[in-house]
C-alpha cells in the first residue's frame, strides 16, 4: 500500500502556490496534481514493508527526463533511418514517439513534428523532436500507459501482410481492432479511434502487445502501431520485420 504523507504533502504543495500569489482553487489543483503523480510513482516503486510515503522526487525526475526523451528519439530515429526502411513507411508517413515518466497529456509526449518521411530507399525525421508534436502517436503511447507504464514508446509503419506473419514468426505479440466495430459516439468526437481502439485491445489481452494493427477502412490507411519501453525498442522491433534487418 502507498499513501504515507498524502495530506502533509497536499497542504505543503497548496502553501507553496500561496506564498507564490496563486488562488487558492488554481493552488489546489496544482496540489492534487502534485499527489496524484507521486502516488502513482510510489505505487510503481513502494519503500519500507508499511504503507510507502510518496515519492516526490518523480517530479525533478520528470524535469531531468525532458532532455533524456529528446536525446534518445533523435538517436533511435537516426538509427532506424540509417537503414533502408522505405518499405516501412506508410502514405502517410511514420512518427516515433517517447513519453515523459507517467505521462498523462499529449504535451508530456515528444515526436518528430514533420514526422519521418520516405526519401529515396531510405527515410529521415522531419525536424527535431519536440513535446506535444503528434496528436496521434501521443494517443497511442497515452492509451497504452494506463495499461502499462514502462511502455512509452511507439512507431507508425505500413500494414503488410507479411511484416504480422514475420512478427509472430519472430515471437512478437500481435492484436488487431476492427474500425468496423468503432461505436458511432466515438467515431464522431475527433481523434477518438487510436484511444478507443488501442484501449480495447490491452483491456481484452490483459496486457500491451509488441503490435496492434488495423485494416483500415474509406478514408483511412492501414496501420502498424510498434511498441515498446524507448524509441531503440521499438525501432528494433520494427526493423526485425525487414529481411535485411538487424536480428
Amino acid at each position: 500500500p502507498v499513501g504515507h504523507g498524502t495530506g502533509c504533502t497536499f497542504s505543503a504543495a497548496l502553501t507553496a502556490g500561496l506564498a507564490q500569489g496563486i488562488s487558492f482553487f488554481e493552488a489546489a489543483q496544482i496540489a492534487k496534481k502534485f499527489v496524484t503523480l507521486s502516488l502513482k510513482a510510489a505505487s510503481l516503486s513502494p519503500l519500507g514493508k508499511g504503507i510507502s510515503p510518496l515519492d516526490h522526487l518523480i517530479h525533478l525526475d520528470r524535469l531531468k527526463a525532458r532532455y533524456q526523451v529528446l536525446k534518445d528519439l533523435e538517436a533511435a530515429a537516426e538509427f532506424f533511418c540509417s537503414f533502408p526502411v522505405r518499405e516501412l513507411i506508410p502514405e502517410v508517413q511514420s512518427n516515433l514517439g517517447y513519453a515523459l515518466p507517467l505521462a498523462q497529456k499529449q504535451d508530456e509526449v515528444a515526436a518528430f513534428p514533420g514526422r519521418i518521411v520516405a526519401c529515396g530507399e531510405r527515410a529521415r525525421p522531419v525536424g527535431c523532436p519536440t513535446f506535444g508534436a503528434s496528436r496521434h502517436i501521443a494517443n497511442v503511447i497515452l492509451s497504452a500507459l494506463k495499461f502499462d507504464p514502462s511502455v512509452r514508446a511507439a512507431l507508425n509503419i505500413r500494414f503488410d501482410e507479411s511484416f504480422i506473419k514475420r512478427a509472430q514468426n519472430l515471437g512478437l505479440s500481435v492484436a488487431e481492432f476492427s474500425r468496423r466495430q468503432e461505436p458511432p459516439e466515438i467515431k464522431a468526437r475527433e481523434g477518438s479511434t487510436l484511444i478507443w481502439g488501442i484501449s480495447a485491445v490491452c483491456s481484452q489481452l490483459g496486457f500491451v502487445p509488441d503490435l496492434i494493427f488495423d485494416r483500415g477502412e474509406v478514408g483511412k490507411e492501414p496501420m502498424i502501431r510498434v511498441l515498446g519501453k524507448d524509441p531503440f525498442e521499438v525501432t528494433q522491433k520494427a526493423l526485425k520485420l525487414l529481411s535485411g534487418g538487424p536480428k
